[in-house]
């Protein structure tokens, strides 16, 4: 039995068969092949048929006039008129590879395209009745078929014309693997409310018209689809599959719901505060799926609620607007306002019997110092009146001299060594505007250190000798 691909295909091709103007060449044969039909054979392999009405039929190839030229003829040029093709007509045509059969023709011969051995596509015509036997016996394999028309057209002209058969070639040795045909139907399709039963009717827009009856579809498959997430259901697909005529049809896919979607499990809120304390935002983030995350941003309002001293810090407290999403509350921030801060100026005081330099924020000590013969030096630095950045000051009751420094280990290990603890001193600015350089005199068994702003006077101290301990601290701007 022949092969024949029961998958109807809808192409989106629209194929004209006004066959363009042949192109003039110099004719090799010319003569009638119907009462009212002509053909023209040119020098290119071009076999033209032209005219109106029915074409010849023969007994055998060696009738068909152009049967001496059957191995030069490459192109089959049929004119819409033509309403027939004869028995034989085309056989042998050893290099065709293609055929149109146009609008019109009604029936095509026995063997009209016998022993065609190169031909592997062929467009029937949509006006088709019927086909004689062997047709295409003896074509290339596989040989696609294409039918122009509708299915009712196939199926009422063609199929039922020829007892529901197609006579292509020996049925034991086939030569047609393939048809396929052009439907231009649509085809409705109605599933039962559980998806166990689907029916189908076909539409044929060319006659407007379905077909009275529902057909049941002959298979329903199921393939296996999503499973359900917090967002989505779960779903399998559904495609029924039915045949009518030996078409067959199979529906577009049903996406068929097997499991609610079970919904998002958020988990506590969190909240972000933005940098300049403006927004507040809430996020709540799905156990299931991290990447759900459902978040909301409001406005916050500023109090200030203890306005700083250069004693004592300020208090600021921010609150948030409401949130409208559930589960999220209205946030309070309180925060400290850092102490005012002012420019204290450091004195600088040098001792000319001990050759110790002294640094104060204290202007009766400096005042005091300058009396018992201390030189006043002026104004060192000037440090912020506080900072997180102490300088510690202590005090060496041996050697007679003072040591400044901000790290607390320093300053621990020298109380157990036995110096003094002084407090702290002043404060180091946490802008680091103005660098005061530390050098150390390794010449000298006390009042060893100096401290400067000056990088003139730290260059020239370290070109004399003295140990650059780089920077100390830092003081700011008058």
């Amino acid at each position: 039995m022949k092969k024949i691909m029961r998958i109807a295909l809808c192409f989106l091709l629209s194929l004209s068969f006004i066959v363009p103007v042949t192109k003039v060449q110099a004719l090799v044969a010319q003569g009638y092949c119907g009462e009212n039909l002509q053909y023209f054979l040119d020098g290119d392999g071009t076999l033209s048929i032209e005219g109106t009405g029915d074409m010849y039929s023969w007994s055998m190839p060696a009738q068909v006039p152009w049967y001496e030229y059957t191995d030069q003829i490459k192109e089959l040029n049929i004119q819409l008129g033509v309403t027939s093709i004869g028995n034989y007509a085309f056989s042998n045509l050893y290099q065709l590879e293609m055929a149109y059969v146009p609008d019109g023709v009604k029936k095509i011969g026995m063997r009209a395209f016998w022993n065609c051995s190169n031909l592997n596509r062929i467009f029937l015509s949509s006006t088709l009745e019927g086909i004689g036997s062997y047709a295409f016996d003896g074509c290339k394999e596989p040989l696609t078929v294409t039918f122009l028309g509708c299915a009712l057209d196939w199926f009422n002209n063609v199929y039922t014309a020829n007892n529901k058969q197609f006579d292509f070639g020996d049925p034991l040795n086939p030569s047609v693997d393939t048809i396929m045909y052009f439907f231009q139907d649509e085809v409705s399709w109605t599933w039962s409310s559980d998806y166990s039963q689907c029916k189908f009717q076909l539409y044929c827009p060319k006659h407007d018209l379905y077909e009275s009856v529902e057909f049941p579809a002959y298979s329903i498959d199921i393939a296996k689809g999503e499973p359900a997430t917090c967002m989505y259901d779960g779903y399998d697909v559904y495609t029924a599959y039915g045949m009518y005529l030996g078409v067959m049809y199979f529906s577009g896919p049903q996406y068929v719901t097997t499991e609610s979607a079970f919904g998002h499990d958020y988990g506590p809120p969190m909240y972000y505060w933005s940098e300049d304390r403006k927004t507040l935002t809430g996020e709540m983030v799905c156990r299931h799926d991290k990447s759900h995350v459902l978040k909301e941003t409001v406005n916050v309002t500023a109090h200030v609620t203890k306005q700083p001293t250069y004693e004592a810090e300020g208090e600021i407290v921010y609150e948030s607007d409401p949130f409208s999403t559930p589960g999220f509350k209205k946030g309070t921030l309180k925060e400290m306002i850092p102490r005012l801060v002012k420019a204290v100026p450091m004195y600088r005081l040098y001792n000319p019997y001990s050759g110790e330099h002294f640094y104060t924020a204290d202007k009766n000590e400096k005042d005091f110092l300058v009396k018992k013969g201390w030189h006043d030096e002026s104004i060192g630095w000037y440090a912020p009146s506080y900072s997180n950045v102490p300088v510690f000051r202590l005090y060496n009751a041996y050697a007679g001299d003072h040591h400044y420094t901000l790290n607390e280990e320093e300053r621990d290990a020298l109380i157990a060594a036995g110096w003094k603890y002084e407090n702290i001193g002043w404060y180091s600015d946490q802008n680091e505007t103005i660098p005061v350089y530390r050098e150390y005199n390794p010449n000298a068994f006390k009042c060893n250190h100096n401290y400067t702003t000056d990088k003139n006077e730290h260059d020239t101290l370290i070109k004399l000798g003295w140990k650059d301990e780089k920077i100390a601290w830092y003081g700011i701007n008058k």
